[in-house]
């Protein structure tokens, strides 16, 4: 398969195994052999990685969605002024 792809073997093993990421570029690779589209090889590699992560990871604990009132109302105060 690696032949086919025209990657190297340590390459591909490493595709399969999950310790190399599809980029745009192997997307295509795989798109002209194995068929689907390198947007569905993409999105499966998103999908993949957003997988992987825990949202309870404290890293993400202090986050809060922005309030994007605040600029519009900072846009009112300017343009009143």
């Amino acid at each position: 398969m690696a032949e086919k792809l025209k990657i190297s073997p340590s390459t591909f093993n490493r595709l399969i195994r999950g310790l190399h990421r599809v980029s745009p570029e192997m997307a295509i690779r795989l798109s002209k052999v194995l068929g689907r589209t390198p947007e569905s090889w993409m999105a499966m590699q998103n999908l993949y990685d957003l997988g992987s992560l825990d949202v309870k990871d404290p890293e993400f604990l202090g986050l809060e969605r922005f309030d994007f009132n605040i600029l519009n109302q900072r846009s009112d105060l300017q343009q009143s002024q």
